[in-house]
């Protein structure tokens, strides 16, 4: 029997080169999606480029239009393959506080959080069996990309300072965390919706979490601390049997 043969969209982005690694370590071959050469809003040329690779399981970690994620979550379910997408906490507007449940309304009416419930949507209308995982804000230990390490490194270097809101409890977890929570899913073949949020129980402000990463990392942030931005975004999920994620250990 040969490797089994695992999609992942989004492998040049934030969470899914993590995946990669953990599904390579599981013995999986991981296939991407070639943009350049596949158009994923070409139906026909998708699901031909689909049909070609005798695929065990997709995770959709990429950007793209809720079409291509409609098209993808289809695919798994005709083929009977595990299918995650990796949505966002930012379907939540910040005009109510959390923990946000999984039966709460996903209510933003900003572009990224709209565009998300899209997808979501997108994910549901085509495949009942699909595992949708929200995620909130990823750290990882680079100085680069989209993470909170970066961001934090980006506003030290540009400012001199690192300002934090001592009334702001993120969603927000380990990014190694989260790529073993979504092979989890994929390995177990969960359906539904669920939320990894590392944050939850601890329940660390903003301020808090970025003391806690400038001892682990040894940064020399000069931490201001505000009180500009008071929100609980964290989310609860009663049903993930997650991982008790690194922001723990902190």
């Amino acid at each position: 029997m040969g490797r089994r043969r695992i999609l992942i969209t989004g492998l040049h982005g934030t969470v899914a080169p993590y995946v990669k690694k953990v599904a390579e370590q599981q013995g999986y071959q991981v296939l991407p999606w070639p943009r350049n050469l596949v158009n994923p809003d070409n139906l026909e040329e998708s699901n031909l480029f689909l049909s070609r690779m005798n695929l065990d399981a997709i995770v959709h970690c990429a950007t793209g239009s809720e079409n291509w994620c409609g098209a993808l979550a289809h695919f798994a379910y005709v083929q009977n393959i595990p299918f995650v997408f990796t949505s966002s906490v930012m379907v939540f507007s910040d005009h109510r506080n959390g923990p946000y449940g999984i039966f709460d309304p996903a209510d933003s009416v900003e572009n990224y959080g709209l565009y998300k419930k899209k997808c979501e949507e997108a994910v549901r209308n085509n495949n009942m069996s699909a595992c949708i995982i929200r995620l909130g804000w990823q750290i990882a230990e680079l100085n680069s990309g989209n993470n909170m390490v970066a961001f934090l490194e980006k506003q030290q270097r540009e400012n001199g300072f690192v300002e934090c809101s001592d009334e702001w409890y993120p969603a927000c977890s380990f990014i190694e965390d989260s790529a073993m929570v979504i092979m989890k899913c994929i390995n177990e073949k969960w359906c539904g919706l669920f939320h990894l949020d590392g944050n939850y129980q601890d329940r660390f402000t903003y301020a808090e979490i970025v003391e806690k990463l400038k001892k682990k990392l040894n940064k020399e942030w000069i931490i201001k601390v505000v009180e500009n931005y008071s929100h609980d975004q964290r989310m609860k999920d009663d049903y993930l049997p997650v991982i008790r994620n690194s922001l723990h250990f902190l």
